[in-house]
């Protein structure tokens, strides 16, 4: 399983959530997310001192976000791979408990 401190030794990128609050997020997690990817596609001239609007997403939400793709990445990272009732349960959990925050 992939340890939190080989993620913490990789390139940062910062997130910018819709209230103004700013993550700086592992490189490969923040790739997880579809729009930071195209961000980083649409603008060739792409640094890393850049920070990536999320304007539809509070910071929040943003946590949560960021903990989902995280984990998702260790998952895929773990050799043997796990088990999909696993992953399947972990998403179950997720939903679970961002439909109670909800309620």
């Amino acid at each position: 399983m992939a340890s939190t401190s080989s993620l913490t030794q990789e390139k940062k990128i910062t997130l910018k959530a819709a209230d103004g609050k700013l993550f700086e997020v592992e490189e490969a997690v923040a790739m997880e997310m579809g729009t930071v990817k195209s961000f980083f596609i649409d603008n060739e001239n792409m640094t890393y001192d850049w920070v990536v609007p999320l304007q539809n997403v509070s910071a929040e939400h943003m946590l949560a976000i960021i903990d989902f793709y995280r984990m998702h990445l260790e998952f895929r990272q773990r050799i043997p791979l796990p088990p999909a009732e696993e992953v399947k349960a972990f998403d179950a959990a997720f939903l679970e408990k961002k439909k109670q925050r909800s309620a």
